[in-house]
């Protein structure tokens, strides 16, 4: 059964707590992953962003690519121009993306064995310890209903 007093939960509320307790999870692996930034004279600027986000803007950057330079291959005059556009920008775009996102995804790996090895890891393993609660609460709710 589950602990704190959860008995009397009903399913609604389990799943709603177990996407809290996703949630959650979720925000401590993003806040300890790594911070990209640049700096052009005075203007600093950085942002969080998974491999995930890296994979969006890889995908972008090869279809913007495509878009551009197809219209301008299909003209005479433009022909070469729009060749190059495509090709040029798919391989520039996919190989400095494809190096930030392996390091990204290497980075994310470090993360998390460090989440599970610092600080956070009582309260992590208490997430996780709750949300196997749920888990087994539901599927024996589950079960009840089939029977």
């Amino acid at each position: 059964m589950l602990e704190h007093g959860h008995e009397e939960q009903d399913l609604p509320t389990l799943h709603k707590e177990l996407d809290e307790i996703d949630i959650e999870l979720s925000d401590i692996f993003s806040d300890t992953t790594h911070t990209w930034g640049i700096t052009v004279g005075r203007m600093h600027i950085t942002r969080r962003i998974s491999s995930q986000g890296w994979f969006k803007i890889f995908i972008g950057t090869c279809v913007g690519s495509f878009a551009a330079g197809a219209p301008l291959s299909i003209l005479e005059p433009t022909r070469e121009l729009g060749f190059a556009m495509v090709v040029g920008s798919i391989f520039a775009g996919a190989s400095l993306l494809t190096q930030a996102w392996a390091l990204q995804v290497q980075a994310e790996r470090e993360t998390g064995r460090r989440m599970f090895g610092q600080g956070q890891q009582r309260h992590v393993r208490q997430l996780m310890r709750r949300r196997e609660q749920i888990l087994d609460e539901i599927d024996r709710r589950n079960e009840l209903e089939l029977h």
